[in-house]
């Protein structure tokens, strides 16, 4: 159930340190701060768009929740993961073009309502370069002020416009602004965290998000440090729960992304017949607007989604806990690698998150024992490392087995699993 968010609004006259931000237990929504981001607070997907130009990235596209296009392809109480979305690459001023037809599809009325354009022709995957002949039909074909046709997009030579934005939702998510504005340092400098007492935090360590309406990400954690969001411009819906109500989401690792845990829950339209649990979490939304900064403390859940076109920047505050977690981190990603690599191609399609890269067992013991030197402060002088044998040897202690048997019998509904689940309880 929906609840209002449980902590009070920060005063936007108090000062705040890092050492009463980092204390907060629960999410805390801060105005006022960023009054002195001059810069930053005019940043709409458009003039992002404008200044980054002919940079290229991935942008993330899915259909919008209600559409025919949606209906067509997914189910109401559906996650949608990262593995159920397309990526394309192109740029920003190909994202601006995307975004101008957006705003004539809205103000007019489209040639063809349903528009799942195909890959295949001018425009699309492994498609030609458009022809002068063609690219003359699109301008005949194109006012200025009219949403462009189906066939018009396809002749465009615009990847993103294969994708009707009445149907779509486009979202550059979770891009580094030390690699988008590497040569735009006026835009790094442009954020300044040290409103949150952290001097010399700016856009070097921050991230860039930059998505249209009905944009989305799943629900989930991260197993990593705190988060401060600020929303620059639009509004953005925050569900988040407690870590307390983890059981209650249904957590999952699949599909695997480093440092992220998902719920397999739809929140926003859950099947209490497959995820009876959920019934009993407590939901906090929070609808963030331009100027608002959110600090999310570390493993609260939460499901983000664009309800206007905006424009948001993060960044993760490192924590004492993190070495241990890097620990956590390095195990699953070493049993995830070694399953999927044994697995056929047809049944781990959807495990990776595609931003993801699946290591060899070599890579991944090398990766753990840098881990545990960090978490055991032994530091590059530590002379040993962590060899395949440690490895079996600790996932083969009893009492991992134990954990791991009773687990497996719990989820696949056995006798045994449910009688142990309820002695542990007791």
């Amino acid at each position: 159930m929906a609840s209002s968010c449980p902590v009070k609004n920060w005063p936007a006259s108090d000062a705040v340190l890092p050492s009463q931000l980092l204390q907060l237990k629960h999410p805390t929504i801060f105005q006022g701060k960023i009054d002195s981001w001059d810069f930053a607070r005019n940043w709409v997907p458009e003039l992002i768009c404008d200044l980054l130009g002919e940079k290229t990235t991935t942008f993330k596209v899915c259909p919008l929740k209600g559409t025919r296009t949606y209906r067509k392809q997914f189910e109401e109480d559906q996650v949608l993961f990262e593995t159920d979305c397309q990526f394309v690459e192109a740029t920003f001023a190909d994202f601006r073009a995307w975004l101008g037809e957006k705003a004539r599809s809205h103000a007019g009325t489209t040639h063809e309502p349903d528009s799942n354009v195909s890959s295949t022709g001018c425009g699309g995957d492994g498609a030609t370069a458009c022809s002068a002949a063609q690219q003359q039909e699109l301008t005949h074909e194109q006012s200025r002020d009219a949403p462009l046709t189906k066939k018009a997009r396809l002749l465009s030579g615009n990847p993103l416009l294969r994708y009707s934005p009445s149907q779509y939702w486009v979202y550059a998510d979770y891009k580094y602004m030390t690699e988008l504005c590497s040569e735009l340092p006026e835009l790094l400098c442009a954020i300044d965290w040290s409103v949150f007492g952290f001097p010399g935090r700016d856009g070097t360590q921050s991230t860039l998000w930059v998505g249209s309406r009905g944009a989305c990400t799943p629900c989930h954690y991260d197993t990593y440090g705190c988060n401060l969001v600020a929303q620059l411009s639009g509004k953005k819906k925050w569900i988040l729960f407690s870590p307390e109500d983890s059981a209650k989401l249904y957590p999952s690792r699949l599909p695997y992304e480093e440092s992220s845990v998902f719920s397999s829950v739809n929140v926003q339209s859950a099947d209490l017949t497959r995820h009876p649990h959920f019934a009993t979490a407590t939901a906090y939304e929070v609808l963030l607007s331009p100027g608002d900064v959110l600090y999310v403390p570390p493993h609260w859940w939460h499901y983000v989604q664009c309800m206007e076109d905006s424009v948001s920047v993060n960044t993760w505050l490192e924590l004492p806990s993190d070495d241990n977690e890097r620990v956590k981190e390095a195990l699953v990603r070493t049993l995830v690698s070694t399953v999927f690599e044994c697995s056929d191609e047809n049944s781990r399609s959807n495990w990776i998150n595609p931003n993801e890269v699946i290591f060899p067992l070599e890579q991944n013991v090398q990766l753990l024992s840098m881990a545990v030197q960090a978490a055991t402060r032994h530091g590059s002088g530590w002379s040993h490392s962590i060899t395949e044998e440690d490895l079996i040897a600790a996932a083969t202690d009893s009492d991992v087995i134990e954990l791991m048997a009773s687990r497996l019998l719990r989820r696949l509904g056995g006798e045994e699993g449910r009688t142990k689940e309820g002695e542990a309880s007791s």
